[in-house]
């Protein structure tokens, strides 16, 4: 990487690759599938270089993130239904974690082992018009750096639980309505104030919208108008992506779609 006067990164070399296989049992209604991987996130440039004013201290030393995943699970269906379960066991090595300094400064720097192991549920069901959805990820994690500080001994952004559940359907006069909840379990992260882990409140926002499309004529050949109004965040709770930047309040979208 070429850096433009500040201290380079020496050049990265990684590889990832995945195998797994599937088997099909009741004419292909039920498969059981498996996989064994290794993946690899190399440091973003913010990572390396960036990340706030007067307060980001450079660490271009950064080495990428090694994953290795080993996952086991199960889906099918019924008629309108649908489901899937995978068990997982994640090994994260040189993991990036953003680490107080004090003086409200911090850093990025690798950390030694990231565990996970965890469930991930999800089904789906449709009759007609109404459609209803959720899933779920449940997971247990546990870091292991004997070099961490007293003060920062808890895993960044891994929730307990997280997942989300949507209902879709016909309100009337054409309209579709669809309503999707989210919630996330309680989290830590790296206070760079404190220097500390510092904990995160379980969190849940909803999500509303609304379509509904007309049919127009232009010279004979048929047109579909389609217009779209979604609230995010409707009930204006506050959510947080990192410690520090909360997510936004309520937001209004409007859309128009001729096809």
């Amino acid at each position: 990487p070429e850096t433009g006067g500040r201290e380079p990164r020496d050049p990265i070399t990684e590889w990832g690759a995945r195998i797994g296989g599937t088997l099909a049992l009741g004419a292909g209604r039920t498969l059981l599938h498996g996989g064994l991987s290794r993946r690899v996130r190399f440091p973003a440039l913010r990572e390396l270089y960036s990340g706030a004013l007067g307060r980001f201290v450079v660490n271009p030393d950064l080495d990428p993130e090694k994953l290795f995943v080993t996952e086991l699970g199960v889906n099918g269906g019924l008629d309108a239904f649908e489901y899937q379960v995978v068990g997982f066991h994640q090994r994260m090595t040189e993991g990036i974690v953003r680490v107080g300094l004090g003086n409200g400064q911090f850093q990025r720097q690798n950390r030694d082992e990231l565990l996970a192991t965890g469930l991930e549920l999800l089904a789906s069901y449709g009759w007609r018009q109404l459609y209803v959805a959720g899933d779920v990820t449940l997971q247990d994690t546990q870091l292991n750096d004997p070099t961490a500080p007293e003060l920062q001994r808890r895993p960044e952004y891994t929730p307990w639980i997280s997942g989300s559940g949507t209902v879709s359907g016909p309100v009337g006069f054409g309209i579709k309505g669809r309503a999707r909840l989210f919630h996330q379990g309680a989290q830590y992260c790296v206070n760079p104030d404190s220097g500390a882990d510092e904990k995160l409140s379980a969190q849940a926002w909803l999500n509303l919208e609304m379509s509904r499309t007309f049919s127009l004529r232009d010279s004979g050949a048929g047109r579909t108008l389609g217009l779209v109004v979604s609230l995010d965040n409707a009930t204006d709770a506050e959510a947080f992506d990192q410690c520090g930047l909360p997510r936004p309040g309520r937001l209004l979208r409007l859309g128009l779609r001729v096809y």
